[in-house]
């Protein structure tokens, strides 16, 4: 087995959560260096995995310490506009001899994609394509009726009203903490590279356009009962991709079509919805309960308040989504003083350890009833 040892470029908050957890890892994985652009702002901040102090990685500016040690470079999924994605393309290529493969998860602008790959070609560098998992067992399979099979394990959802709202730490977390106690968990993630971390892919059929929705939903209850019956898990925790509803009419999060399809493939025992940071968003969060009633089958069980501030008057006008991030600390702390404990559904930051514990806490109980 060769080993990957990784570097990160370009390296930005969304990945911290995937270095945290990065003993959690293949064995032929391992992240060695973090590297990001000098006006992203992360350039000297320190990322430490879990449990592991000692082994904190520090985020560089320069690919030297990459120079001659075989490295891997892995491009994780990034936003940015042309000459962003452009500048970020040209430092690739420049860089490429230090190399000894690349992995990417960026889908690049078509003219950039044939740019990469034709520098790799000329270099003979490996160029790999992350991509979810395609069972042909599933794609052969046909159905005489629509009738869906009973999945006899609880199945544990984490949905996100939009994307950046910590779904992909928060089920990392949650996965943890339960196997902490003994319990088997069968983990099936929305990023197309979360094999890497030993966990299940979500397969592609999900985002195929030539499959209509109800083959969708029969396939998939079909992968979830075979994965309950060959693994035998306590749970099955289950990270719904994209965003469960449409921002606005410009920002549309892909409608939420594919929660829905998951929603009506099995049935949710308990759901966690990550929301986007409001300190006075309590009529909000009821109105999100019940649209997840109606689409996903299910009421929410757990709000996970991210630090994710939206303006949405600026999203608006500008037509650009208009982002911040709220000091985790400060976030925190507000959320503690307006959604109190004594809220019917709770509300917590369960990227930390209070909200998670209380999270594991409220699924045991609900679980066991």
């Amino acid at each position: 087995m060769t080993m990957k040892r990784l570097v990160i470029y370009p390296y930005d908050a969304g990945f911290t959560p995937v270095v945290r957890y990065a003993g959690l890892m293949r064995p032929d994985y391992e992240i060695a260096l973090l590297v990001s652009p000098r006006s992203w702002g992360h350039v000297g901040t320190v990322v430490y995995p879990e449990g592991e102090q000692e082994n904190a990685l520090t985020v560089d500016a320069t690919f030297d310490k990459a120079a001659g040690g075989g490295y891997t470079l892995f491009v994780p999924d990034f936003e940015a506009l042309y000459e962003g994605e452009k500048a970020i393309l040209n430092r690739i290529i420049e860089n490429l001899p230090a190399f000894a493969g690349v992995i990417c998860e960026k889908r690049w602008r078509k003219e950039n994609q044939q740019v990469l790959a034709s520098a790799c070609l000329g270099r003979k560098i490996p160029l790999q394509m992350t991509q979810r998992p395609d069972p042909a067992w599933l794609n052969e399979m046909t159905f005489e009726d629509s009738h869906l099979e009973e999945i006899d394990v609880p199945i544990i959802a984490v949905a996100g009203l939009w994307e950046g709202t910590d779904k992909f730490e928060v089920s990392m977390g949650l996965a943890q903490r339960l196997r902490a106690d003994g319990y088997h968990v069968t983990q099936i993630g929305a990023r197309d590279y979360i094999d890497m971390l030993g966990e299940h892919t979500l397969p592609a059929f999900l985002f195929r356009k030539d499959l209509d929705g109800e083959s969708k939903i029969l396939r998939m209850n079909r992968f979830l009962q075979k994965l309950a019956r060959e693994e035998q898990p306590d749970v099955i925790l289950l990270t719904l991709p994209g965003a469960l509803q449409s921002l606005n009419m410009h920002f549309t999060g892909g409608f939420g079509v594919i929660p829905y399809l998951l929603g009506q493939a099995a049935v949710i025992d308990y759901l966690v919805v990550c929301s986007i940071f409001e300190p006075d968003y309590h009529e909000a969060l009821e109105a999100i309960g019940q649209a997840c009633l109606y689409r996903l089958g299910c009421g929410v069980n757990f709000y996970h308040m991210s630090n994710l501030l939206i303006d949405f008057q600026g999203t608006m006008q500008r037509r650009v989504l208009e982002a911040s991030r709220v000091e985790r600390p400060l976030a925190r702390q507000i959320i503690a003083q307006r959604y109190g404990e004594d809220m019917d559904i709770p509300v917590e930051d369960c990227t930390g350890e209070k909200g998670l514990e209380r999270l594991y806490q409220d699924v045991i109980r609900h679980l066991s009833v």
